[in-house]
This record gives structure tokens, sequence and C-alpha cells, in this order.
């Protein structure tokens, strides 16, 4: 019989997270480390002495898509072959706020596309084909309300605040990109899951505060743990039957 305590455990058990740097990134990697996870950071950039929590750290850049295998079997030689990968990574360019739907530019929309949705997507086959070289793994993607349902623009006047349209393209690309992988690599025994992230509390306007609580059942935003502790369930063990699910972290939002 199971002890099913510790199908939440990860001892021993390596776990990659691109964009641990970044407020879901940070909050993974500490829940993570809390299921007894070896956790390595990966991020653009190294932490400041103060800021480093304890894991381990590499600088990575997510959009050079340049010999991923060979980057990726560098990691497994210095930290260990990868049971779990996490994607937090959230690159995007200067002008990425100030785009909307009424006035696209060009660009802008297919830089974007590239550095966000395009990278992810081949980070993660790479990741995937060597979890699956060893019979193993769990991959999970960060994605957002945003690819599941439309914005509801009302929480956005008069705070200048804005979604960029590419958002829902790069996201929505994203879950379905993830059930291709769940369904190609399930006999291989590597499950591949996303998240759809609804707002994350980040020192936002008080008026679209006010606006995101009324429109959302639970009444408020997310804290960043709150995100961060389901992504680590789903690397878990106890998530050993869920793969191809986009999991809606939102507050009910998607709901109604």
């Amino acid at each position: 019989m199971k002890n099913h305590q510790n199908l939440y455990r990860l001892d021993g058990r390596v776990v990659y997270v691109t964009g641990g740097l970044g407020r879901i990134g940070d909050a993974v990697c500490a829940e993570l480390t809390e299921l007894g996870a070896s956790v390595v950071c990966l991020d653009s950039s190294l932490p400041k002495p103060s800021k480093a929590r304890d894991v381990r750290y590499s600088a990575f850049d997510v959009t050079d898509t340049e010999h991923l295998e060979d980057r990726l079997r560098e990691l497994e030689k210095t930290f260990g072959p990868a049971y779990g990968w996490v994607n937090c990574a959230y690159s995007r360019t200067k002008d990425w706020a100030q785009s909307n739907v009424a006035n696209m530019e060009p660009q802008s929309w297919s830089k974007n596309i590239e550095i966000q949705m395009n990278c992810t997507c081949l980070l993660s086959g790479a990741v995937a084909a060597a979890m699956a070289t060893r019979n193993t793994g769990s991959l999970v993607n960060v994605a957002s309300i945003y690819g599941m349902v439309g914005p509801d623009f009302r929480i956005y006047e008069d705070n200048g605040l804005m979604t960029p349209p590419a958002y829902a393209a790069i996201k929505g690309g994203m879950m379905s990109f993830t059930r291709y992988m769940a369904s190609y690599y399930g006999r291989q025994n590597v499950r591949i899951n996303a998240v759809a992230p609804g707002g994350v509390a980040a020192g936002q306007p008080a008026g679209f505060v006010e606006k995101y609580a009324e429109r959302t059942p639970l009444r408020r935003m997310a804290e960043a743990y709150e995100v961060g502790a389901p992504i680590a369930f789903l690397v878990s063990p106890a998530a050993a039957y869920i793969t191809g699910t986009v999991l809606p972290i939102d507050g009910g939002w998607t709901a109604i």
C-alpha cells in the first residue's frame, strides 16, 4: 500500500525552473525546496547574495535556441538529470506593455511570438526528449487564463494597464503544444502539463485590483505562492496520473 504522504515528496530529485528569479519562478523554487527537491534556478542573470535561496543557480538564456541538446547535457553534467522542469521565464520586448489589438506592430508581434512561445516550445521539446530516454519526468509550462478566455477589458479602464494581444496567442499556443507533447510522450512515462494563472498581486494600481477582485469569485488576486504550490504538486509523484491538462489557478475567473 502506498504511503500517500510521501507521494508529495521530491527528495533527491532534480528540478529545473526557468525564470526562477521572477515572481512566480521564485515561488515555485520555494515550494519545490519545501518538498525536498534539488532545485536548479535558471535565469538570464545570477541573484545577488542577499536574494539567494537554498537552491543552485545557473545563467541560462531561454531565448537562445542554438545547440539546445548540448546545453541541456552540460546542465545535466553539472546538476544532474532533470526529473522535473518548470518553464516560468517571461521574456518580452521593451514595447510589450504598449501593444494593443487596434494598433499591432508586426515586428513586435513576431519578436514576442519568437522569444516567448517559440523558444519555450523548442526548449520543452528538447527537455521532454531527454526525459523520454530515462522513461520518467514531469514538465510544467506556465500559461495564463488569457489562453483560455478573452480579457474583460473593463478592468483595464483608467489605470494605464493593458494585456497585449500577442499574449493570448502565445499562451493559447503553449497550451495546445502542452497537450500535443503529453500525448506524444505518455508512452515514455513523461508527464507534461500547464497551469493557467490569473492575476498575481504585484503592486498594481488600486483601481485595477478593485475591479479585478469584483470580477473574481474569490474576490482577490492571487499571491505568488498560491501559483507555486499547484505547480510543485504537478511536478510531484502525487500527480503521477495527470498529464496533458491545463490547470486554472484563477480564483474562479474562468468559471463564470
